[in-house]
């Protein structure tokens, strides 16, 4: 059998880099969400950023997430088509490296991924980002503001409270679920989960920052709550709000700058 040449790089803006195992983990998690992101436009920036910002098939998740420090070495930024984000999170689960070093080929539209220490590589076939079905992309910079504009409540949301939700949501399962209501009462805000007609559960999250005026009755489905949830990481610090309102997404906010947004849905 012939050797497959292994020597035409087109290093290009890459050649040299280096990508955080940790981070992009963590990054491919929170974008992933189970399988609801099949596919995604990965940008990688000079300063180290990694991110992505993409709307799912039935346009019910909008997420943008970025991680700092994610990538070293870039000379300049680089958006790459990513057609089987579920193999590309398996990769990096596999790897017990701190760091890998990587180059994009245009030639063979391929990111190859190098393990120094294990003599190893991995080509990753890349997919034309026009091509991407979660591609969002838009001149409109101000995603966040706009979003919030209709979210006027907000709440904290602790690493208790969100690991009890995702053990209701397994316990009675999603089909028994389907639905969770963000919903107030006396001044507090609540997860329902269930119907009516059915098992139920209810979460209490306390007061929001902002005095709630009258009731507010939101529905989202739990699949989708339940996924982004369970991707967030609550570490040292971190921050994780709930905002909300009449007729508005639910947008799952943390440290201000990462966020889900999840759209309401009928009764």
């Amino acid at each position: 059998m012939a050797k497959r040449d292994l020597v035409k790089r087109g290093g290009g803006s890459s050649g040299g880099a280096k990508i955080n195992v940790g981070k992009m983990n963590e990054l491919l998690k929170r974008v992933h969400l189970g399988g609801a992101i099949g596919d995604c436009v990965l940008e990688i920036y000079k300063d180290g950023r990694a991110g992505v910002k993409a709307i799912d098939l039935t346009n019910s998740i909008f997420l943008f997430c970025y991680i700092k420090k994610a990538i070293s070495g870039m000379r300049k930024r680089v958006d790459v088509g990513i057609g089987n984000l579920q193999l590309l999170q398996k990769y990096f689960q596999s790897i017990d490296d701190g760091a890998i070093s990587f180059e994009i080929s245009d030639e063979e539209n391929r990111i190859i991924f190098r393990r120094e220490k294990k003599k190893s590589h991995f080509d990753y076939l890349l997919k034309d980002s026009d091509l991407i079905s979660t591609k969002f992309d838009s001149e409109d910079k101000n995603y966040l503001d706009k979003l919030l504009d209709g979210a006027v409540y907000s709440v904290g949301l602790s690493e208790t409270q969100r690991d009890l939700f995702v053990s209701l949501c397994n316990t009675l399962s999603m089909a028994e679920t389907k639905q969770v209501r963000v919903h107030t009462e006396d001044g507090c805000v609540k997860l329902v989960g269930g119907i009516e007609t059915g098992h139920m559960f209810e979460i209490d999250l306390g007061k929001p920052k902002q005095k709630v005026k009258k009731g507010v009755d939101s529905i989202y489905y739990v699949d989708h709550l339940h996924k982004v949830l369970g991707a967030v990481d609550f570490g040292d610090g971190v921050d994780v709000k709930l905002h909300f309102g009449p007729e508005s997404p639910l947008v799952v906010l943390i440290d201000n700058q990462n966020f889900w947004a999840l759209s309401e849905v009928s009764e």
